[in-house]
C-alpha cells in the first residue's frame, strides 16, 4: 500500500501543473489550492480503489479457460468504480468549496472524467494481473530453489555418515567402550542434522555448535595428533550463513590434510568482515602442496548450494599453501538470494 500510495500522488503531482493552465485558460474563478485539490482528489480516491481492483482480479483473473466471464466481470466492475468515483468526486469538490453548482459538476465529472476511469480501471487490473503473476513466478522459482537444496543437502548427510562410520569402524577393533561413547555422540549430531533438515541457513554459532560435537568425534580419533584453532569474535556468531557450513570444510581438512601425516596437524577456522560480506577460511597445514584442490563431494556440494543460495555472487576460493596444506576461503554477501 505504501508503493500504491506512493505511485498515485506522484500521478497527482505531474498532473498539477496541467490543471492549473487549464484552469487559468477558460478563466475558472476557483482559487489555485481548490483546484489543486480537486486534481487531487482524483488520484486520492484512486489510491482507495486499488485494493478492490486487486481482490477482484484475485477473485476473478482472467485465464483462457474462462476468458469471456473474466472480462464481463472487469467490465462491470470498471462501471460501477467509475459511478463510485464520479459520485465521490462530486463530494469532494462540494466539500472543498469549488464554485460550480453540484449538478454542473456531475456533468463535468460525466464529460471528462468517466472515459478516464474506465481507462484507469484497465490499467489498474493489467497492473494487478501482472502483479500476482510475478509472484506466481516467485513462488515456483523460490520451490525451485527450495528442492535443490533440500537434493543437496539429502546428498551430504549421508556422505558425512559414511565418512564417520568407516572411521569408527577402524577404531572399533582398537578401543570399544571409546567406540560405543563415540557412536552415541554421532546419535547426537545426526539426531540435530535431521531436525535442522528443513533449515537451508543457520547461525555462525549454530555451525560452530555443530562443528564442536563433530570434533569431538575425530579428537577421540586422532587424539592428539588434532588440534583445531577456532577464530570467530562473539559480534559475528549471530549472522547467519548456510547450514552445514563449517563441517565440510574440516572435514575435508582432517581426511586429505591431518589423516594421512603421521603427527597430524593443526586446523584453523576463521571468520571476519570484508565490507559489508563475510569472510570464511578454514585452513590445514596437513599434506597438500599447491596442486589445484580435486573437489569431492564435499566441497563440490557446498560449491552448488553457495551458487543456488547466493546468485552465484558467494566465491569460494580451494589453494594450496606455501607452507603447506591448504586453504578454502568463502566469501558470502550480507544477503543470500533466497529469503532466509
Amino acid at each position: 500500500m505504501t508503493w500504491v500510495l506512493l505511485f498515485w500522488f506522484s500521478l497527482g503531482l505531474l498532473y498539477v501543473p496541467q490543471q492549473l493552465i487549464m484552469a487559468a485558460v477558460r478563466g475558472a474563478s476557483d482559487p489555485d489550492p481548490v483546484i489543486i485539490l480537486s486534481n487531487f482528489g482524483i488520484w486520492i480516491i484512486w489510491a482507495a480503489f486499488t485494493p478492490i481492483v486487486w481482490r477482484i482480479t484475485q477473485r476473478w483473473p482472467i485465464r483462457e479457460q474462462h476468458a469471456a466471464r473474466g472480462f464481463g466481470v472487469h467490465a462491470l466492475a470498471a462501471l460501477l468504480l467509475a459511478g463510485v468515483h464520479l459520485l465521490l468526486m462530486v463530494i469532494w469538490l462540494t466539500l472543498i468549496g469549488r464554485s460550480e453548482p453540484p449538478g454542473k459538476l456531475v456533468v463535468m465529472q460525466l464529460s471528462g472524467v468517466t472515459a478516464t476511469n474506465i481507462m484507469l480501471y484497465a490499467l489498474t487490473a493489467i497492473a494487478c494481473h501482472g502483479y500476482a503473476w510475478w509472484r506466481r513466478y516467485l513462488e515456483v522459482e523460490r520451490s525451485h530453489v527450495d528442492a535443490q537444496l533440500t537434493a543437496l543437502r539429502a546428498q551430504l548427510d549421508p556422505h558425512f555418515l559414511f565418512n564417520t562410520l568407516n572411521a569408527l569402524a577402524e577404531l572399533a577393533h582398537q578401543d570399544a567402550s571409546l567406540t560405543e561413547r563415540l557412536i552415541l555422540r554421532l546419535s547426537e549430531l545426526l539426531r540435530r542434522s535431521l531436525s535442522d533438515s528443513d533449515k537451508h541457513f543457520a547461525t555462525l554459532a549454530e555451525e560452530l555448535d555443530f562443528l564442536e560435537a563433530y570434533l569431538d568425534i575425530h579428537r577421540a580419533l586422532m587424539r592428539d595428533r588434532l588440534q583445531v584453532d577456532i577464530d570467530v569474535t562473539a559480534e559475528l556468531r549471530s549472522l547467519v550463513v548456510p547450514s552445514l557450513l563449517l563441517q565440510p570444510l574440516v572435514e575435508n581438512a582432517i581426511r586429505h590434510g591431518l589423516a594421512p601425516k603421521r603427527d597430524g596437524g593443526r586446523v584453523r577456522v576463521q571468520a571476519r568482515r570484508d565490507g559489508a560480506a563475510l569472510e570464511v577460511i578454514v585452513s590445514d597445514d596437513g599434506v597438500g602442496g599447491r596442486a589445484p584442490l580435486q573437489e569431492g563431494i564435499g566441497l563440490g556440494n557446498l560449491r552448488r548450494r553457495l551458487d543456488v543460495l547466493y546468485g552465484g555472487v558467494a566465491r569460494m576460493q580451494a589453494t594450496g599453501r606455501t607452507n603447506g596444506g591448504f586453504e578454502v576461503r568463502l566469501l558470502l554477501p550480507p544477503q543470500p538470494v533466497e529469503i532466509v
